[in-house]
């Protein structure tokens, strides 16, 4: 799904699975069991649900939207950590933004 729909990201539906890890892990030593399926799989992604995914967003483009942000939404939501790392987390974020934020004051400052 992550080929075809807007928004979506591949690792973000495999961490909630619990399948990101183990993916990456056939991946990285050539495991014919993963990579295999995982040609397969996208061919027929590509292939036969691009058809349906066009098709339900020309006919039923609010109900497909709706439930292409809930998916979205779902799979962000498991993979946020809660707990005693949130709040580490929630610094990182904090301090991301802040960066981001303070190299795009430098930039329009020192911007030749």
């Amino acid at each position: 799904m992550s080929i075809i729909a807007p928004g979506l990201s591949f690792s973000t539906l495999l961490m909630p699975l619990g399948l990101y890890v183990p993916f990456l892990a056939g991946l990285s030593s050539f495991q014919a069991g993963t990579i295999l399926p995982s040609v397969l799989g996208a061919l027929l992604t590509v292939i036969l649900l691009s058809r349906v995914v066009n098709h339900l967003f020309e006919t039923k483009y609010s109900p497909a939207m709706h439930a292409m942000t809930g998916l979205v939404l779902a799979a962000t939501l498991v993979i946020i950590p809660f707990g005693q790392m949130s709040l580490i987390a929630l610094l990182f974020l904090a301090g991301g933004i802040l960066a981001g934020y303070e190299m795009d004051r430098y930039n329009a400052r020192y911007a030749v």
